[in-house]
């Protein structure tokens, strides 16, 4: 056992992974998972079928359920596993792993979400590392924006790849933004840990001023900001733009033929997934350190 142990050990060591898991085996076999019950429509029977879809929620209710998307939540082998929501499992170049259980010497808040430490090769400013610049004075908010703007507008003579994962970027509220929270530092009034941190968030949601396509090229209706937005903004974070997303939020490969598709910024023979790719793309290139998406299989 112990033999064994030490060996398990050894493995873990070796994987280029933070708070990687050890994989365990159940007892209960795989078993394949239902037919979908839900009919095949073609033609104008689709297109009638549709609109009644989209027009009544009992039913869309229904063919979601009966598609299969609820089957998780009803899986006994489950129940003993709290959900975890945030990316706990972080990609470690080289060296030894730290034992998940053992603080990060960044900050209370690093160690609170996993993050590597702060000597990590490759590592991405954190939200505590843009808050610790700004205390500092190594850098302001409007630093951080004219630096992201170049990157991410569709609109630059020499558009860059990450600009894929951005559908809408607006610099003028970027700006004013930016410079509303380097005021805020100069001051010492800023709003405390989110203040000038640079976020991005799904065109599924509103923000005021921002057209919402959901992937599409047709205009939805937007009502204002949607409630979590407004609550980054409030907190003094700076929305430098909304980022693609998979069509109407129906896949997760988020292959967009409307706006372009975000390709994995490590490997471009893969996708980022989706729906929510342009954000996991701004997270994953490093642009920010906070980025909404959306689940529509987990509501």
């Amino acid at each position: 056992m112990a033999a064994a142990a030490d060996s398990q050990e050894q493995s873990r060591a070796e994987r280029r992974f933070y708070n990687l898991p050890t994989p365990q085996l159940f007892e209960k076999q795989y078993e394949a998972p239902p037919e979908s019950k839900n009919p095949v429509l073609r033609g104008l029977a689709l297109c009638y079928g549709a609109l009644l879809v989209s027009s009544v929620d009992r039913i869309s209710s229904y063919l979601w359920a009966n598609a299969g998307f609820p089957l998780l939540r009803h899986l006994p082998e489950l129940d003993a596993y709290p959900p975890r929501y945030d990316p706990t499992i972080t990609p470690i170049a080289t060296g030894p792993l730290p034992s998940p259980s053992s603080p990060s010497s960044l900050s209370s808040l690093d160690s609170a979400s996993g993050a590597p430490p702060s000597n990590a090769s490759a590592r991405f400013p954190s939200i505590a590392d843009y808050h610790t610049a700004y205390s500092s004075g190594a850098l302001t908010p409007i630093d951080v924006a004219e630096a992201l703007l170049p990157l991410i507008r569709r609109d630059e003579s020499k558009r860059t790849e990450h600009a894929t994962a951005f559908v809408a970027v607006d610099p003028v509220a970027v700006r004013a933004a930016a410079e509303a929270s380097t005021t805020r530092w100069k001051m010492g009034k800023e709003r405390g840990l989110l203040d000038g941190v640079p976020v991005a968030v799904k065109d599924e949601l509103d923000i005021e001023g921002y057209e919402r396509r959901m992937g599409t090229k047709q205009i939805h209706e937007t009502k204002g900001t949607s409630w979590c937005v407004k609550v980054l903004m409030e907190a003094g974070a700076v929305v430098v733009g909304k980022t693609n997303m998979h069509e109407l939020g129906l896949d997760t490969t988020n292959n967009n033929p409307n706006h372009g598709t975000p390709l994995n910024p490590y490997n471009q023979d893969y996708y980022c997934g989706g729906s929510s790719g342009g954000s996991g793309y701004a997270i994953g290139a490093g642009l920010v350190p906070l980025a909404l998406g959306c689940d529509g299989g987990g509501r």
